[in-house]
């Protein structure tokens, strides 16, 4: 990915470096986040200096979901058991100490990815009202707030064959 396309709120696109795309992004401090975004969806709804845009990838599949899509094949279906790990999206608030706004976007994605330990006046609080609707949302089959799904494992069930017993 040498190249991005920016769709911008106004309809123009245009095609930059991942430098430049940096550069332009009202966060400088989400690059990282923003890439491994991009390369796990392909398009990606971004905030730059100018304003709300569209981030593309080329050559992506225009879906923004990087999976292949189901096998096509004659055979009949069997049953598996896929192991995964879903990443989801929380509403959170954190509390901390610093000098300047961008101090605390820095310290804050420090202690998330596990890059520094936690000084003892951080604390992090989870949104009530997001946790609630996130939950809620799961139980009613939304999984819009999916961010990204590995698959560990799959493997087949065991088929068992059916028994009939007579009874009394």
């Amino acid at each position: 990915m040498s190249s991005i396309h920016i769709q911008t709120s106004k309809g123009e696109t245009m095609e930059v470096t991942i430098a430049t795309m940096f550069n332009m992004l009202a966060d400088e401090t989400s690059c990282s986040q923003v890439i491994g975004e991009l390369n796990r969806r392909g398009i990606l709804d971004v905030m730059l200096k100018d304003g709300p845009a569209k981030l593309i990838r080329p050559g992506f599949p225009p879906t923004g979901r990087n999976h292949p899509g189901p096998p096509q094949t004659g055979l009949g279906l069997g049953e598996y058991v896929a192991d995964t790990i879903l990443s989801f999206s929380v509403p959170a608030r954190f509390y901390l100490r610093a000098n300047t706004p961008d101090e605390v976007r820095h310290r804050v994605m420090d202690f998330v990815y596990g890059r520094t330990r936690p000084p003892p006046d951080f604390n992090i609080e989870l949104d009530g009202d997001g946790a609630d609707e996130f939950f809620s949302g799961l139980r009613k089959g939304d999984y819009s707030t999916v961010r990204e799904v590995q698959v560990l494992q799959v493997a087949q069930r065991a088929s068992y064959p059916l028994q009939l017993t007579h009874g009394a």
